[in-house]
């Protein structure tokens, strides 16, 4: 595989600290994405990756065995061979626990072989178990980020963030005494995804094509957010065993869509707002199911279904429902509304327009090179509320 080339200090320079580069959000989403960043030429040319991981590898290893799992998971036609290993060039690996001191001397050898000189712009990337979250906090700070070479850019936190509201809030309390919040971010993807981010605009008033005096206040009936899909989890049958259907998806990315409809498109401040607004209608019980053959903690759902209800006078007695789970018969993730003349209009979350780039390209690019999208931690606290209610009624 090809040696890794240094960085020219004439241009900008920018290092990506990826944990969890083993795992199978690195390799089914973050890796992908990248490629087609560089494919797009909207990876920069001084950008490196440096993918940390407890597996015994090399560089050289690392690579193979990522240009081995794309041509097998991912399609990876021939002609595109020559470009993927130039794109590999990119992946620096280091082996070792990212609780341990030394793993981050690894790390900062690495970026000096790649960046002998100049300063670089930072971002680290935890794509692991929320356990851990603080010690690599804590380590980076302590290791990579005091030095002044090392400008931190962002530290990206992936969800669940928490399991609860009282975890969420310690989490976050622990984590904010070594980082400052504003170089915190805590993802959803949901909040890049194409669809959603034009439904957004369009709720904003911002799309001419669009009569939106069809989604004003009052005109809406229901609204039903949803991440329903086929695929099974045995996988993950340790993590579903411990969390379950609603704090892997319902928490994040259902309640996300909800509130974009709710807030007609606002920013945090508005979608805080009707976060605190919500509740768990009394009107019906919420539901929990497991698949047929899923093989995890019987006390864990694979499926949840729940009624809720806003306080807000712009929402106060429209029917408010959220769902998700896996091992269904179909795949429908997005938002249906239906209007008080009886018609519908559904988001679907995973349409993508031809050529356009997934959620995750949007997401990485962004935390490179520009701000990105998170949630706050009022909204990931206000959201763990209306899960624990939900979940009382199991």
């Amino acid at each position: 595989m090809q040696m890794v080339r240094q960085a020219q200090t004439n241009d900008k320079q920018t290092a990506l600290i990826l944990f969890g580069s083993t795992g199978d959000l690195a390799l089914g989403k973050l890796i992908p994405s990248l490629f087609s960043l560089y494919k797009n030429n909207l990876l920069e040319q001084q950008t490196f990756i440096v993918c940390v991981g407890r597996k015994h590898h090399t560089s050289d290893s690392y690579r193979d065995s990522i240009f081995g799992y794309f041509k097998e998971h991912h399609n990876l036609v021939s002609r595109e061979h020559k470009k993927f290993k130039m794109f590999l060039s990119r992946l620096i690996y280091v082996s070792g626990d990212p609780v341990v001191e030394k793993t981050y001397e690894a790390i900062l050898s690495e970026l000096k072989n790649v960046f002998p000189r100049g300063k670089i712009n930072t971002s680290a990337y935890l794509a692991v178990p929320q356990e851990v979250h603080t010690s690599i906090v804590e380590l980076l700070k302590s290791q990579i980020f005091s030095k002044k070479k090392y400008h931190c850019r962002y530290i990206a936190i992936e969800k669940p963030f928490g399991y609860n509201k009282q975890t969420a809030k310690n989490l976050h309390k622990e984590l904010t005494k070594h980082i400052s919040e504003a170089h915190l971010v805590f993802l959803d993807h949901y909040l890049y995804k194409e669809p959603i981010t034009e439904f957004e605009k369009l709720l904003r008033g911002s799309d001419p094509h669009i009569d939106r005096n069809k989604f004003s206040k009052g005109n809406i009936k229901s609204i039903h957010a949803m991440l329903e899909e086929t695929k099974k989890v045995e996988h993950r049958l340790d993590f579903y065993s411990k969390v379950g259907a609603l704090r892997d998806v319902g928490q994040n990315h259902v309640l996300q869509m909800l509130l974009s409809v709710l807030s007609f498109g606002g920013k945090t401040k508005e979608k805080i707002y009707h976060a605190k607004m919500l509740s768990v209608s009394d009107e019906t019980t919420p539901v929990f199911k497991r698949y047929r053959g899923y093989k995890g903690s019987i006390q864990s759902e694979t499926y949840f279904r729940a009624q809720l209800e806003s306080r807000s006078s712009l929402w106060r007695g429209a029917r408010l429902c959220i769902s998700g789970g896996k091992g269904l018969k179909h795949n429908k993730s997005g938002v249906e509304i239906v209007f008080s003349d009886k018609t519908k209009y559904f988001v679907d979350a995973n349409l993508l327009r031809k050529n356009s780039g997934g959620a995750y390209d949007a997401l990485l690019r962004d935390l490179l090179y520009k701000t990105p999208l998170g949630v706050s931690i009022q909204e990931i606290i206000s959201s763990w509320r209306i899960c624990e209610e939900i979940l009382k009624k199991k």
